[in-house]
């Protein structure tokens, strides 16, 4: 493979808004190959208007993390004049209240021509996002096949920390709260059997997509949050019926050149127990194995965390660190979800989730190893 081309310096931009405040146009610079700045060259200037709530006045938000915040934007042209008509109804987000039930997020027909913008939450966090669009740029210029892996990353302006990605209509959170949560217990029991093994091999595909292209890239914070859906056209069944995008690279490292990995930014539910260390160790690929391993369980769990016995945030760290999570799991007499659900599983696709949280690092499996197990499990598993 070429070398990539070293990540491209944008011009310099002025922000219109007061730190901290939320955006409302934001200029962007955009990469050549988004459909808006075909035949352009290889970057171009556009502006995107963040869309406001019609009845409360404010940003529409579709998710918020530790370094930033999410909106939802669309495209607007050189006199200001918004390119999506205003829908006769408030957007509502499917992100913003995880305690409360979209009407319906894996049915609704998207807005056209949406987008979201990733903002720094506050001045000091710019650094973070300037980062992130570092790595989705290596990552974007190193290998072709990037859309079947990571969200669509489609531009940057600098100054203020933003990020233009594509909107998704959900994550893979959201379809397990409120899609696998609804089912009833033999319903729940059935649909981890049909689905998982599909689930599995997509993202053991991404995941060794990421450790092997270019510099090797550390995602460093694996959940089910920030893994984005796509739905698939047509809807295959019993096929898992999206395809898995990996977002959120704010605590992600390219090894090569140690570039990234801001500290802190990983979930500690879904670490692996090495990286407890006080200083930590350098993230490793290792570690991110570990971390998919932990939300197969969720997925399998039915968002139940492996640490719900523990009757304070002392107690759950405590369990994290000692790497035990399926035992923590099979054991809690509060949900058996967890039991009903593993049991349905193969012995070797057990096998598969078991390996990824084996306590030492180097007992874990490597991605590329996990990627070519899913390869050999069909578009519709029989298991």
């Amino acid at each position: 493979m070429a070398a990539a081309p070293p990540a491209p310096t944008p011009p310099r931009q002025q922000s219109s808004s007061a730190p901290g405040a939320d955006p409302d146009v934001v200029t962007m610079i955009l990469y050549g190959d988004y459909k808006l700045a075909q035949g352009a060259g290889p970057m171009r200037r556009a502006r995107y208007r963040v869309l406001r709530d019609y009845e409360t006045g404010n940003c529409i938000p579709l998710g918020n993390g530790r370094f930033s915040r999410v909106f939802e934007a669309a495209w607007i042209d050189e006199d200001g004049v918004n390119k999506l008509t205003p829908p006769t109804t408030p957007t509502k987000s499917l992100h913003a209240n995880h305690n409360k039930k979209p009407e319906d997020p894996f049915n609704s027909s998207e807005p056209e021509h949406t987008f979201a913008v990733k903002v720094a939450a506050s001045p000091n966090d710019r650094r973070v996002m300037r980062a992130e669009a570092g790595i989705l740029t290596q990552l974007r210029w190193k290998d072709n096949d990037w859309p079947k892996y990571i969200l669509g990353f489609h531009g940057v302006n600098i100054d203020r920390g933003c990020l233009l990605l594509t909107r998704y209509p959900t994550n893979l959170e959201h379809y397990i709260r409120w899609v696998l949560g609804a089912l009833s217990p033999t319903k729940k029991e059935e649909a981890i059997r049909d689905l998982f093994p599909c689930l599995a091999r997509e993202l053991c595909q991404g995941l060794a997509w990421l450790h092997a292209v270019g510099e090797v890239c550390v995602h460093g914070d694996i959940k089910p949050a920030n893994i984005l859906l796509e739905p698939r056209t047509p809807r295959a069944q019993p096929a898992f019926p999206y395809y898995c995008r990996y977002a959120d690279f704010s605590a992600a490292t390219l090894l090569k050149h140690n570039f990234g990995g801001h500290v802190g930014g990983a979930t500690w539910e879904y670490m692996s127990p090495e990286m407890f260390a006080n200083p930590p160790p350098r993230p490793s690929t290792s570690a991110d194995v570990f971390s998919l391993g932990m939300l197969f369980l969720n997925f399998i769990a039915c968002g139940r965390s492996p640490y719900e016995m523990a009757s304070n945030r002392y107690q759950k760290f405590e369990m994290a660190k000692r790497g035990t999570p399926i035992s923590f799991l099979l054991n809690d007499p509060a949900d058996l979800t967890f039991g009903r659900n593993w049991h349905a599983l193969t012995p070797v696709v057990k096998g598969v989730v078991e390996s990824c949280v084996r306590q030492q690092p180097a007992e874990r499996p490597t991605a590329a190893a996990l990627g070519a197990v899913g390869a050999s499990w069909s578009e519709e598993p029989q298991i």
